[in-house]
């Protein structure tokens, strides 16, 4: 209780550049949660739902290595640019997330599920590799 009294969780953030999410914390007192386990979950709960916002706008690179499927929403394979349909994913992506489409249908979820596209340079090179190129163009 004494870190959150002081507010040591949101200038630990912020020394961490994550701004946002120390700004939507630093308001918060004590006095808000009904004790300790309370005011712990408000701070894992409000971590995780930054770390789905910021998913939520990035195109992040795929990394086997490190692939979390329940943490991943929009991954790129290679760094070519996008094709239409991905780019047109990310567009609708872009518009649920600023919210316009939510005003326009209230009452009504919409969503774009979670997805690994293949960029261009990557499906280029399968297609030389395969032989493939006068068969698929």
């Amino acid at each position: 209780m004494y870190h959150a009294q002081s507010n040591h969780f949101s200038h630990w953030l912020m020394a961490r550049t994550e701004f946002a999410l120390a700004a939507k914390l630093r308001p918060r007192r004590v006095s808000d949660f009904n004790g300790p386990e309370h005011l712990r979950h408000d701070l894992i709960e409000s971590i995780n739902d930054y770390r789905r916002e910021q998913n939520e706008v990035l195109i992040g690179d795929f990394k086997p290595e490190i692939f979390k499927p329940s943490q991943s929403s929009f991954l790129r394979i290679g760094s070519g640019s996008l094709g239409g349909k991905a780019r047109g994913l990310a567009f609708v992506r872009h518009l649920l997330r600023t919210g316009r489409i939510a005003k326009r249908f209230p009452g009504v979820r919409i969503t774009v599920p979670p997805a690994v596209v293949i960029a261009t340079d990557m499906f280029d090179q399968f297609l030389a590799e395969n032989n493939l190129s006068d068969f698929a163009l």
